[in-house]
C-alpha cells in the first residue's frame, strides 16, 4: 500500500504540474513578453541617460576651459577698471534718480498756460518747490481759467493768486504762486 500511495502522490503532482504548465503556456507568454518589453525599455532609457550625462559633463568641461582662457586674457587692471566703472555708473544712476529736474517745471507751465495769458517774470525756488510768476491776461475770466488749468494738474499741490489790477491797456495784471509736488522734480521716463 505505501507504494500505491507514493505513486498516487506522484501522479497527483504530475497532474498539478501539467495543469500549471498549461496555464502558464496560455497566459504566461503575455506576462513574459510584457516583462521583457519593460526590462528592455528600462535598459534603453538608462543607456540614454548615461550617454546624455557624459555629453553634458563633456560640454561643461569645454565651457570651463573656455572661461579659464577668457579669464587669463583679461588682465587684473582691466577687471579693476571695469569694477571701478561699474561703481561710478551705479553712483551716477543714484544721483540722477534723486536729482532735482527743474526743467520739468517749465514743461508743466508750457502745457498748462492759457493761450490768452503770458508770464512776465519767473522766480523758481527748489526748496519750498514753488514758482512765483507775474502775469498778464486779456480778462478776469482768463485769469480764472488759468488758475483752474493749474489746479487741475496732478503735479500741482496748490495755486495762490493775488495782485489783480487793470493796466492802462485794459489787460489784467496778477501774481501766481504755484506749489509743486516733489514727484514733478524727479527724473521721469519720456
Amino acid at each position: 500500500m505505501p507504494d500505491d500511495l507514493i505513486s498516487k502522490k506522484q501522479e497527483l503532482g504530475r497532474a498539478r504540474f501539467s495543469e500549471s504548465a498549461r496555464i502558464l503556456s496560455q497566459g504566461g507568454g503575455w506576462f513574459f513578453t510584457g516583462s521583457a518589453v519593460i526590462f528592455i525599455s528600462a535598459l534603453v532609457v538608462w543607456g540614454g541617460l548615461f550617454f546624455y550625462r557624459r555629453a553634458l559633463e563633456s560640454n561643461a568641461s569645454v565651457w570651463r576651459e573656455q572661461v579659464a582662457v577668457l579669464e587669463q586674457e583679461l588682465s587684473p587692471d582691466v577687471l579693476n577698471q571695469v569694477l571701478v566703472l561699474f561703481g561710478r555708473l551705479s553712483g551716477a544712476h543714484e544721483i540722477l534718480a534723486n536729482h532735482v529736474f527743474s526743467s520739468n517745471v517749465l514743461g508743466l507751465l508750457e502745457k498748462d498756460t492759457h493761450p490768452r495769458v503770458y508770464f512776465q517774470t519767473f522766480q523758481y525756488a527748489s526748496q519750498p518747490k514753488t514758482v512765483t510768476l507775474l502775469a498778464k491776461a486779456a480778462s478776469y475770466s482768463d485769469v480764472a481759467e488759468q488758475i483752474t488749468l493749474l489746479e487741475a494738474d496732478p503735479q500741482v499741490e496748490s495755486v495762490n493768486f493775488g495782485g489783480l489790477a487793470l493796466d492802462e491797456g485794459g489787460l489784467v495784471n496778477f501774481k501766481l504762486t504755484i506749489v509743486f509736488k516733489s514727484s514733478l522734480l524727479k527724473l521721469r521716463p519720456r
